[in-house]
């Protein structure tokens, strides 16, 4: 028996409205499994506590997160001078419970895992796993530190191989100011510890990225914090160790390392403190090597021009690396940057020792977006596109509201409403069939 023309048409539609709603689900679900990868700055609060020599003070270790997520456990390792504080009590929250806690010579290891069917979803971006209690014993100024190798906040991810994983990435150690003097005016940045306080402007701080880029003899450490503050980097070899320390406070740093050697290993750290914080932020160690010395051809390949910050107000850094195929340094050459836009301004190309580098400037008008190409020899070795808004506005403390833990960018946003409306246009087309029967 044939099938008349509504009923394939109906077929039709059908397979049609599924295919929607298949590609609708896969895209929601990476909307969730996005939001899940979350990162989380670890820190004690208030990251400042005064006291008399014989008080106990209390200490609350707890977490920022970038978003909502589940947490399996928190192992925590911090150390102290035991000659001068003393570990009193380590209680965790009403939320979770202690499984392990060990304290050897200063050095204390303190392992808490959520209640049986409790706790382990944090709702919000805060989350408080415990108090600790110290005793000063003498007057002084005392660091109590994570050990960020040690320490980590262990969270559920379904989307990964590995579900469970590190979401520890920034730490915020505390200082503890013993007196027997009056309170020490510690400036206005701190706030008392309370059940309503877990996160003041020194736990709010954190440092959302740290990129190194390397050249034969220096390196360019490029970090981006989340509110304004000044940034130390502390590196060296096995045979030395240095630091430098930007000279402003803003929220993208450019941190140039110079005076390395060729073809070794370094190993960096990159600390924020001193404007919004009172003790000190810092990322765990990493690593990088510095490259070799080269006057071999360019490679095109190798090469590449990198822009920081890609969105800015008014100026942004530009780096050019030229390398050659074995992905040396190659120095002493005269690369040229370009721009279609009459509204960039590009400074000079400053060198040293092969590390190019010039400022994007946006000169006349209060928006623009561009790209910035980078050629050697009249071979292009790369371009990248850097937006300019002269009203854009940098995060201060206090944030001026909640913007809200999943944004979607606007690709996304279109694609979402395009199959809305096609769900929408095939909901009409089965109606009218439906009639037509």
């Amino acid at each position: 028996m044939r099938r008349s023309a509504p009923s394939r048409a109906m077929i039709i539609l059908v397979t049609l409205v599924t295919l929607i709603l298949l590609v609708g689900s896969a895209l929601l679900q990476r909307i969730v499994f996005r939001a899940e990868q979350v990162d989380a700055s670890l820190y004690f609060s208030p990251n400042v506590v005064t006291a008399k020599p014989a008080q106990v003070s209390s200490v609350t270790i707890g977490a920022n997160l970038s978003s909502p997520a589940h947490i399996a456990g928190v192992e925590v390792v911090f150390v102290f001078d035991e000659t001068s504080l003393e570990l009193v009590a380590a209680v965790p929250s009403p939320l979770w419970q202690t499984v392990a806690l060990s304290s050897d010579q200063g050095r204390v290891r303190w392992l808490m895992t959520p209640l049986e069917g409790e706790g382990a979803l944090i709702e919000t971006g805060a989350a408080n796993f415990g108090s600790l209690e110290f005793r000063g014993t003498k007057e002084g100024s005392f660091t109590v530190a994570f050990d960020q190798a040690k320490s980590i906040i262990a969270a559920f991810d379904p989307s990964h191989e590995t579900p469970i994983y590190n979401a520890a990435v920034s730490f915020q150690d505390v200082v503890l100011l013993i007196s027997q003097q009056q309170a020490i005016e510690v400036g206005p940045t701190e706030q008392p510890l309370t059940s309503e306080s877990l996160s003041p402007i020194a736990t709010a701080q954190k440092i959302l990225s740290s990129d190194v880029l390397t050249f034969a003899d220096t390196a360019a450490v490029l970090v981006k914090l989340r509110y304004p503050d000044q940034v130390k980097v502390v590196f060296g070899s096995s045979e030395s160790q240095n630091e430098v320390v930007s000279s402003k406070a803003k929220t993208y740093h450019l941190i140039q390392l110079s005076g390395l050697s060729s073809e070794t290993q370094y190993r960096y750290r990159v600390i924020s403190g001193g404007i919004v914080s009172q003790s000190h932020l810092s990322t765990p160690e990493k690593s990088f090597s510095t490259t070799g010395l080269s006057q071999d051809p360019v490679s095109p390949r190798r090469s590449f021009i990198k822009i920081f910050p890609a969105t800015s107000d008014k100026e942004a850094d530009i780096i050019i690396a030229l390398r050659d195929d074995q992905g040396r340094t190659i120095s002493g050459k005269r690369p040229v940057l370009t721009t279609p836009s009459a509204k960039i301004r590009l400074t000079p190309i400053i060198e040293l020792n092969g590390f190019y580098r010039s400022v994007a400037q946006l000169s006349q008008g209060e928006q623009e977006v561009t790209t910035v190409a980078a050629e050697i020899d009249s071979v292009k070795i790369g371009s990248q596109a850097v937006a300019f808004n002269s009203q854009l506005k940098t995060p201060q403390w206090p944030p001026s509201g909640d913007s809200g833990f999943l944004t979607l960018d606007n690709r996304l946003i279109m694609i979402l409403a395009g199959l809305l409306l096609a769900l929408f246009a095939v909901g009409l087309l089965m109606a009218r069939l439906v009639r037509d029967r």
